[in-house]
């Protein structure tokens, strides 16, 4: 049986807590350290960040890690913990996340530090046992 993950508020609230955590850790290192490129920022930010993985984001959803690529590109790479590929409705979760992960990274204040920098966002996914589901990228276009 396919799962749609029809608790949309609890996937909300929880893409919404890791982003702004994220992106109070930006804005807080960008307050004491004036000096590195915002590479090195986005760097130090995915050290930190991982430091503190694999952290669970909601009942069907973990942050393994993140990762840094060149270009100002930066990668969630979660697991939908509570099923396999088979088991997800990938359109309809792509469908649903899509739009409120890229509201998020348009509106939230948190957030503001990867808009001004242009950064392209890469949100991926896998199953419970570690295959891969899908992505989703944003680019500066999309939330300018």
């Amino acid at each position: 049986m396919n799962h749609p993950f029809t608790k949309n508020q609890t996937v909300i609230f929880s893409i919404s807590l890791v982003i702004s955590m994220i992106g109070f850790k930006l804005l807080f290192a960008n307050f004491w350290n004036k000096n590195p490129s915002f590479e090195d920022l986005l760097r130090s930010t995915a050290n930190d960040i991982n430091r503190n993985c694999p952290q669970t984001v909601d009942k069907d959803t973990r942050l393994d890690n993140v990762a840094v690529f060149p270009n100002k590109r930066f990668q969630y790479n979660y697991s939908i913990i509570a099923y396999t590929a088979s088991e997800i409705d990938i359109q309809i979760l792509e469908k649903n996340l899509y739009p409120v992960i890229l509201n998020t990274i348009k509106s939230s204040p948190d957030m503001k530090l990867f808009r001004e920098n242009e950064v392209t966002l890469v949100y991926s996914y896998r199953d419970r046992m570690g295959n891969y589901v899908f992505s989703m990228e944003f680019k500066p276009s999309d939330y300018h």
